[in-house]
């Protein structure tokens, strides 16, 4: 088994280049259906088949001022074939298997 997981299967995306970060829609894609993405935080890190990005996902059981509670949530992803996937950010950094260039954002993110 890789030293990474993934966490959800993905539909195939437009065609990768290499060396390029994904776009958001790519890595929408390479999320589980059942979340409420409600928008993105700090940014694409990216670094050698690997990027990182902060989800804004609704929170179904929580509202602030009436309006629904969003957690941002740091979310790993890697290329597989011509598709981004989730991978298990735990897993992937117990492994040391996270690009030096993002593993400390994607590692010591809470």
């Amino acid at each position: 088994m890789p030293a990474y997981e993934a966490v959800a299967s993905a539909a195939p995306s437009p065609r990768l280049t290499a060396g390029t970060c994904p776009s958001k829609p790519q890595l929408a894609e390479a999320l589980p259906n059942h979340l409420q993405v409600v928008g993105w935080s700090g940014g694409i890190h990216c670094a050698e088949g690997w990027a990182l990005t902060g989800v804004d996902i609704a929170d179904p059981n929580g509202e602030i001022d009436g309006q629904p509670a969003v957690n941002t949530e740091p979310r790993l992803f890697r290329t597989a074939g011509d598709r981004w996937v989730e991978v298990s950010r735990e897993k992937s950094c117990q492994a040391g298997a996270v690009p030096d260039k993002i593993e400390e954002l994607a590692c010591d993110a809470s």
